[in-house]
Parts: structure tokens; C-alpha cells; sequence
């Protein structure tokens, strides 16, 4: 587990369960880490949610690493992510990232572009 869960489960007597905080404020949970994993693979966790264990302190889900949110696609002209490389098919049905674009690590600065990209997400 992260550094950064650690310290949020320190913070509160919530046993394992967290809140999830979406842009649009709605709060949802209490739900397992490994639920919020399943949500971030789906898209529905996104970069700008937030994770809590005591709705009283917040972090941004792109800095829970078990999330996976290390992709962002980049059309030349916007900018889309961090997401989980698994959530890519529904982002691109959904038509929040182009099928042109090109996806970049967010810490390697790997790249590829979307077909390769689910090609690799459905391995």
C-alpha cells in the first residue's frame, strides 16, 4: 500500500473502507481501496476525484497510486488524464479521448498511441 493511503487510513478508524469525492461533489461509499481500483479501471474514478477515509481529509486520486491513473492522451490540441490505462476503450467510446490520440506515461514518458494502447489494456 502506498505512503499515501497509509497516512489517510491513520487519520480515521474507517477499517478499510474509503469515500470517493467525484468533480461534481458527489460523494459516494464506504467502499473497499480494491472497489475504488475496480471504479478507476472503468473510468469512474478520474483525475480530480478524491479519496478519503474520514470524508475530512482529501487527496486528489491521481496520487493513490493503486489507482493506476498514469496515462494521458493528447490530441495536439487538449490534453485528457491522468487515466487508468484499463478505462481507455469506454474514454474513447464515450469520445473523451480521441481515437487519434497519442498516450504518454506520466512517469516514464512511455508512448503510444490509442490502438496500441488498447491492444495492450486488453492483454
Amino acid at each position: 500500500m502506498s505512503k499515501i493511503l497509509d497516512q489517510l487510513k491513520s487519520s480515521s478508524g474507517a477499517r478499510g473502507r474509503c469515500y470517493v469525492r467525484s468533480n461534481g461533489d458527489a460523494t459516494y461509499g464506504p467502499v473497499t481501496i480494491d472497489t475504488v481500483c475496480q471504479w478507476a479501471a472503468q473510468g469512474r474514478v478520474i483525475a480530480g476525484s478524491e479519496i478519503s477515509y474520514n470524508r475530512k481529509k482529501w487527496v486528489r486520486a491521481e496520487r493513490v497510486p493503486e489507482l493506476g491513473l498514469e496515462w494521458i492522451a493528447s490530441d495536439g490540441s487538449k490534453e485528457v488524464g491522468p487515466f487508468n490505462l484499463q478505462a481507455l476503450a469506454i474514454l474513447v467510446r464515450q469520445g473523451v479521448v480521441p481515437a487519434s490520440a497519442e498516450l504518454r506515461h506520466c512517469e516514464n514518458g512511455t508512448t503510444m498511441d490509442v490502438p496500441q494502447a488498447l491492444e495492450r489494456a486488453a492483454a
